[in-house]
């Protein structure tokens, strides 16, 4: 395919008798004409290319000035083809004639060796209606959020080792607490406060907590039958940590799931397993797998994250697991906290 600038260039240092073009020979015989024929497309000056393969693979390249010719020789001359297979050195020299090009009307300047393509049209002189020129997409406006929302979303707190329930008993400990809904498709839930200042706080305490959570697009409406802002009564709830150290219910193994607290990093005996599905480990495999490892306690399963987590008898164990497992190509990490069970 002939180049777009070739079509339209005439060198007039043909016309004076110089020759700014390359003959190149020396490649591999599986190289193809389009390799060939980009092989000089970057260089500078580069006009025009053509390959031969009458008597094997030749290529001829144009170039705008002798000088560049030369560049262009000094730079593919001696050197092979191809890397990963290499044969004979390339060997390139100076051409007898030049190469034919299309006559235009108009040829730009002689001896330009670098830079953008003279014929391309000028820039746009009025901005672009979406407030870019080149092309590229708008930048991504940041969300205003609304100063009269008084909802928080949490997104993906499922993931982020929270159920419908321990989400729900988060936000219920939160000053100006109204209503919460839960949202199975996102992964966790609305909660509607008194105000937007309590509603901004709640937000900030969750973030602290290590749980995703953002002002919502809008105010969570008031339950069917009453007016906005009518029907709700803040609740009086016990504190946080009071409500974090609650025991679990009789005849739960695992006990309500608690929202998540501080804890030493140095002392947490339990590991997450996120993705271990996607590397290749079932639930039962990866269950197996984990139970074979010193200090094992207890796996629980996660389908959401595609693993699950597993409790160890000591936080030197949980590490040591962790390290096992990644040897082994499973993927691991020390998880936030550690996992409660009851006996």
């Amino acid at each position: 395919r002939e180049s777009p600038v070739g079509r339209y260039i005439t060198m007039d240092t043909a016309q004076n008798g110089e020759v700014s073009t390359i003959f190149a020979v020396g490649f591999p015989h599986d190289a193809h004409p389009r390799e060939l024929d980009n092989l000089c497309r970057f260089l500078p000056g580069f006009v025009q290319s053509n390959v031969s393969t009458t008597k094997g693979m030749t290529l001829f390249a144009l170039f705008d000035t002798p000088d560049n010719a030369t560049y262009a020789i000094s730079m593919l001359d001696g050197n092979v083809f191809d890397r990963i297979s290499p044969g004979e050195p390339m060997k390139v020299q100076m051409a007898r004639n030049n190469m034919r090009t299309t006559v235009s009307q108009q040829a730009p300047p002689v001896g330009r060796t670098w830079g953008p393509d003279v014929r391309q049209p000028p820039p746009p002189t009025t901005p672009h209606p979406y407030g870019y020129d080149t092309g590229a997409p708008a930048a991504k406006r940041p969300r205003v959020v609304d100063p009269t929302v008084d909802t928080v979303a949490s997104i993906g707190a499922n993931e982020a080792g929270y159920d419908e329930n321990a989400l729900r008993a988060f936000f219920e400990a939160q000053p100006g607490y109204l209503e919460f809904k839960g949202n199975p498709r996102v992964g966790g839930g609305f909660a509607k406060f008194s105000s937007p200042q309590l509603a901004v706080q709640a937000m900030q305490t969750a973030r602290n907590e290590g749980l995703p959570c953002d002002m919502a697009k809008s105010s969570m409406g008031a339950p069917a039958g009453a007016a906005a802002g009518a029907g709700l009564t803040p609740r009086t709830v016990a504190p946080y940590r009071a409500l974090a150290a609650a025991p679990p219910a009789a005849g739960d193994a695992w006990g309500t799931k608690r929202p998540r607290i501080p804890e030493d990093p140095n002392q947490v005996d339990t590991i997450a397993c996120v993705g271990a599905r996607d590397a290749g480990f079932e639930e039962s495999a990866l269950h197996t797998y984990l139970s074979q490892l010193p200090g094992f306690m207890v796996f629980k399963p996660n389908p959401r994250m595609g693993g699950g987590f597993a409790k160890f008898s000591s936080a030197a164990a949980a590490v040591q697991a962790v390290q096992m497992a990644q040897e082994q190509g499973v993927p691991a990490a020390m998880a936030k906290s550690s996992m409660s069970v009851t006996a």
